[in-house]
Order: C-alpha cells, then structure tokens, then sequence
C-alpha cells in the first residue's frame, strides 16, 4: 500500500489550545484551538476532548475559519448547530493553554478504491515548563477493519502502541503539577437508552483507554501506583468479558481474555513487591531505624522491586503486548460479535444489568456462608468473587442512581463493597505472610502483628457483609427494595454502633489493599 502512496505533503502545523478562565470548556469534555497549517489560513476548531477509533462528526466537532491567531467564541453562534454547542459563562474570556508544534507528514495510501490517509506528528506539546514529545501515527478515511489492519502490519515490522488520548486530553495532563499522572478509571459511559452490545463497547473502550494511559505513564516514569492501575484496567475487562459473555460471544472472545490474564500475570510480581514495601515495610521503617535486619529486609525487597519493574517495562513494551491491544481493539470496534444478534443484543439494558447482578449476586452469597471457618484459599477465591461484584456493580450501579449521598442505595452498596474487598484482601495479605514466614527475626515479628489483626478484620468483614445484604438486590423492584432496605440499614448500623460502644476499640484497619 504504501510503495503505492505519491510524496506526502510535509509541513508545519502549530495549534494553540484555549480554554474560559473558569475551564468550562473542558469540564464538558470540548477543546477549542486555532489552528494553523500555512501563513495566511486560520482554522478555529470545537471539538469533544475525548474521542474512540470512530471518525468524528458534528457535534463532536465544528470548524470556523478566522483571520486572527486570538480565537473568537462569537463566530460558533447563529450557525446551523448553534444549539449544541457547550454552556459557556456570561464572561466569554478565552485564555491560552498549551501548544501542539509538530512536523505533519501527509499521505494518501490506496485502500479498498479509495484513499486512506496515512498522518505522522512528529514534535512536542508545550504547556507552561511542562514539554511532552509525541510520535503518532494516525490513520483515517477507511472503515475500522481497514485501519485496524494497515496498524497490525506496520506493527510487523516497526513497534507501534495504540493510543486513545487526543492532543488535547495530553495538554490538560501537562497543566497538572505532575505532568506523568497516574489515571484512574472514573464512571462508565452508559445509559438506559444503550443496548447491551452499545454499553459494552462503552465499558471496554473506557477500560482499554485507562490501561493504555497508564502503560504511557509507565513508559516515562516507572511509577508503583502505575502498575496497579494497568493491572486494575485489565481486571476490569476481563470482568466485562465475563459479564457481556453471551453478547460477545465469537471465536475471538476467549483468546484475548486469554492474553488479558497473561498481561494480569506478567505484572503480578511487580505488583506484590509495591505493596510489600508500601503497605508492611514503609509503615514500621521508623520503629526500626537503625535495626541491621530490618535494612537488610528492606534492601532485599527494594532489590526485587527494581527487578520486577524491569521485567514489567519489558512485557509492557513485548510485541506481543503491543499487538495484542491493537487486535482487542480492533475487536471491540469492528468484531464479529457486532454483527451476530441474538437475544441478549435486542433485550433492554436494564433487564440485561439485573439479570448479570443477580447471577454475581447469588455466587458472592453462596460462597460467602461462615466466613469465620473458611480456609485461606476459600476466603482468596471469595476475594475474588467479591472483585467481580464491585466492578459489576461499579458498571451498572449508574443506571439505579449516582448521587453521592448515604441516602443513596447504589452509592452506599459500593461503599460496603468496597470495605469488604479491602477487608477480604488484608486476610490475604496475613495469609501470604504466614506461607512466607522468614528466618528474620523482625519480619516475623512485623507479619506477626498483621496476622494478629486477622480477628478484629474479620468482624469487620462480616458486619459490612451483613449491612450489605440488607441494601442488595437493589436493581429488583428497585424503588420499593431501595426504601425497605434504607429502613433496614439504619437498624443495622444502629446495633452495630451499640455492639461496639461495649467492646474495646478496634485497631485502625488499613487501607483496602488490592
């Protein structure tokens, strides 16, 4: 294809990004810059600062052309979609932000009877003292197959990593005090108007993005919060693949679920010496100071952090890593499973989403029976079990109600679930000391002092379950199950507060550990 491509047209391209004072724009996910690409010609550009592989169209973007280099709010009104543009404040004062500069390399590739074209940026964004270079490839014109297979080739032959992040979405990352920011995954795009196939491809472009933006972040700085996001956003697909298992169900469905845990697997060592360190050896490094075996301790696991971040980087930049989230992206795009309809695909979101919670639902509580006599490896697989509820929940809990508030059902569930997840995950974490008890005196007396607090979590386990199980399942009869169970939760937490008011105070438990 490309031997087939004419000269690409080269040229400069700058383009200035603006925002109001008050960054209304961008709190409603649009990006306005000026554009310029010749001496003379102007473009002044509206767009959605967040877009997936799907070519962009009014309103995800609207164009101006402007003599000034200054934008003008003005010259977007009394046009034919004037009515979709953002709210904006009544002082209509635009401010610069940053600035992309790059060498744009332009080509025309033949593709199935018509022209793809083939973009190279090669240069900076430039926010304040903050700089970022880019490399990036970008290919339009082409359906998704199309596009989705010209990558896989060059991939062949020269390492390419896909990317979702916009030029604009890298500008406001450099605005931050840390330009290298480890990204969270924030609320699913969904609604009840999606099906079921809309709303997973919604669940796993948000997923595939936060894994990819903290695969970027590692490249720079090999952060340990990183690796658990990455690891966090390929839990999370996963967990969709399990959920939406009979709407996406094609040849491809469980290779790449395949590729997912070996991903999850490659980073697992790297991820156990991060906590290791934060979570037990970091807390007591004071109380120790001084102390030749615990520096010895320290320096044996900071050695195997370092080694196991160096494995990580590999994996993350492996071609088989890179090319397997170009074909799971291509796959969520174009995959066989779009045109394969079956029941699930025509029933409605909410039936769909009540249907797979109450099937987590009833496994969390079969395996939850008499927490106090389950072995180690039953309380992990519950831990487990428990995971895939919270993120389920953290999925279609938006369509019951998101409202910060205790009032609340969905909101306060996830709560709970959470408490138990980090619950259920510091008896794991006891239990892995006690099988990894070493001849050091003082790291079996620091595991010593987590597995004595076994008891007191435990408890704490167990209430947070029982105030669970009085606000689940709250997406059956959501209206009147939400009202009995906000009833009976204060009745609960009641109890629980005079059970505690004769007892001895508990230990602060820590923080959930993943």
């Amino acid at each position: 294809m490309v031997k087939e491509a004419a000269a690409p047209d080269v040229r400069d391209f700058t383009a200035a990004y603006y925002d109001f004072v008050d960054q209304s724009l961008k709190a409603q996910e649009y990006s306005l810059s000026i554009e310029k690409t010749t001496r003379r010609r102007r473009r002044q550009v509206l767009r959605k600062t967040a877009t997936d592989f799907a070519a962009r169209t009014w309103p995800d973007e609207n164009t101006v052309f402007v003599r000034s280099d200054e934008p003008d709010w003005n010259a977007f009104e009394n046009r034919e979609h004037e009515a979709l543009l953002p709210a904006v404040p009544q002082e209509r004062k635009l401010v610069s932000l940053f600035t992309l500069r790059v060498k744009r390399h332009n080509w025309k590739i033949p593709a199935e009877g018509k022209n793809m074209q083939m973009t190279l940026d090669s240069g900076y964004i430039k926010a304040g003292e903050n700089k970022k270079e880019i490399c990036v490839l970008t290919l339009s014109g082409a359906n998704g197959q199309v596009r989705f297979g010209f990558a896989k080739k060059i991939s062949e032959f020269m390492p390419v990593r896909l990317e979702m992040l916009t030029y604009a979405e890298h500008g406001f990352n450099l605005l931050k005090r840390k330009p290298e920011a480890v990204m969270r995954s924030g609320p699913m795009p969904i609604n009840h108007e999606q099906t079921p196939p809309e709303a997973f491809q919604a669940i796993a472009r948000k997923c595939l993005k936060h894994l990819l933006a903290n695969v970027a972040v590692f490249y720079g700085e090999a952060q340990p919060g990183v690796i658990h996001q990455v690891r966090v956003a390929i839990r999370r697909l996963r967990v969709a693949f399990d959920l939406f298992r009979d709407v996406i169900n094609d040849p491809l469905r469980g290779p790449l679920r395949a590729e997912l845990g070996w991903m999850a697997r490659e980073l697992g060592r790297a991820r156990s010496t991060d906590v290791y360190i934060a979570e037990v050896l970091r807390p007591v490094a004071e109380r120790f100071e001084g102390n030749s075996e615990f520096a010895a301790l320290f320096a044996e696991y900071a050695d195997r952090q370092k080694h196991a971040h160096e494995m990580a980087a590999h994996h993350l930049r492996s071609p088989r890593f890179c090319r397997a989230l170009l074909v799971l992206g291509e796959w969520i795009e174009e995959g066989e499973w779009i045109r394969t309809e079956n029941a699930e695909h025509r029933a409605s979101l909410a039936d769909f989403s009540s249907a797979q919670l109450s099937r987590y639902w009833r496994r969390v509580r079969r395996e939850g029976k008499r927490l106090n006599w389950k072995s180690d490896e039953e309380i992990h697989e519950w831990r487990l079990t428990f995971k895939k509820m919270r993120y389920a929940a953290d999925y279609f809990g938006v369509l019951y109600g998101t409202e910060k508030a205790d009032s609340n059902i969905p909101y306060r569930s996830a709560q709970f679930l959470s408490a138990i997840q980090g619950g259920l995950g510091q008896l794991n974490d006891a239990a892995e000391m006690v099988r990894q008890n070493r001849l050091s005196s003082v790291a079996k007396l620091i595991h010593q002092e987590h597995v004595d607090m076994r008891p007191e979590i435990t408890r704490e386990v167990n209430m947070n379950y029982r105030a669970l199980r009085a606000l689940l399942p709250y997406w059956e009869n959501a209206e009147q199950l939400m009202q009995d169970a906000t009833d009976l939760l204060a009745d609960i937490l009641g109890h629980q507060q005079q059970e505690s008011e004769g007892e001895p105070e508990m230990p602060e438990t820590k923080p959930p550990l993943p």
